[in-house]
């Protein structure tokens, strides 16, 4: 398998008592091409926030180039040229 650029496990997130999403787990491999699609409210935009440190999931684990974001942030964003 290739190395896994993105992977995430058990990403929960809320709005106050709406929950927008619960325990999403992603993998996606170096090299490949990887889309959100899903009806509005699915939790497509707040998944993306997530990945951008916009918006903070409380559990869940991101890792990014296989690192943990949390411990890595500063190199992990120098990687990507943020």
């Amino acid at each position: 398998m290739s190395n896994l650029i993105i992977e995430t496990h058990n990403l929960d997130f809320s709005f106050k008592e709406f929950k927008a999403l619960s325990q999403v787990n992603l993998q996606v491999p170096e090299g490949s091409i990887f889309g959100f699609l899903g009806p509005n409210g699915a939790g497509k935009t707040t998944t993306i926030r997530i990945l951008l440190d916009l918006f903070h999931a409380k559990p869940g684990e991101i890792k990014l180039f296989g690192k943990s974001y949390e411990e890595n942030r500063k190199e992990i964003l120098q990687k990507v040229g943020a």
